[in-house]
């Protein structure tokens, strides 16, 4: 048996294949199925944008409260990091509520996940009706005078006394 064709592990999804029948990605002496690393680095790229806008939203460096929260909502709650990030944005800044409401951590989210989850769904929807709807655009032009320009010619009335 060649040594390509023996089956390797895909650290995202944890399922056997065989590199000569899938495509895959080599990532530090790891084969990776390329969609579960695509997956892998979408998920990376939603947790740090997460982390950066809590950073900004309290004011201060992830502590390991905050890591504790997202562990739990992650792994337990099944939530995702973009699921969370629409929460925690959904309830400070569109519906502003205040940061003391936050108390120095994440715990809103549960509380607030599916509103933000269906006001989002709502404004996806939205926007692609209005993509797929086509603009009438009418020409019109409008000639408008200056109002400061004298008319080019004066009707000059001459009155008869007489006939008064």
């Amino acid at each position: 048996m060649p040594q390509n064709d023996r089956p390797v592990k895909c650290p995202g999804c944890e399922l056997f294949f065989k590199r000569t029948e899938e495509e895959f990605e080599y990532i530090k002496n790891r084969y990776w199925h390329k969609k579960c690393y695509a997956n892998q680095r979408n998920q990376a790229i939603e947790k740090e944008k997460l982390l950066k806008y809590i950073e900004q939203l309290l004011h201060k460096k992830i502590d390991y409260k905050i890591n504790n929260q997202i562990k739990n909502y992650t792994e337990i709650r099944k939530y995702t990091y973009e699921d969370i990030y629409h929460a925690l944005y959904y309830f400070f800044d569109i519906k502003g509520n205040s940061i003391a409401k936050a108390n120095g951590g994440i715990g809103i989210v549960p509380y607030v996940i599916e509103e933000a989850k269906n006001y989002f769904q709502q404004k996806k929807a939205i926007a692609s009706k209005a993509q797929d709807i086509d603009p009438i655009i009418e020409i019109r032009i409008v000639k408008i005078q200056d109002p400061t320009k004298k008319p080019k010619y004066k009707i000059n009335r001459i009155i008869n006394i007489s006939e008064i």
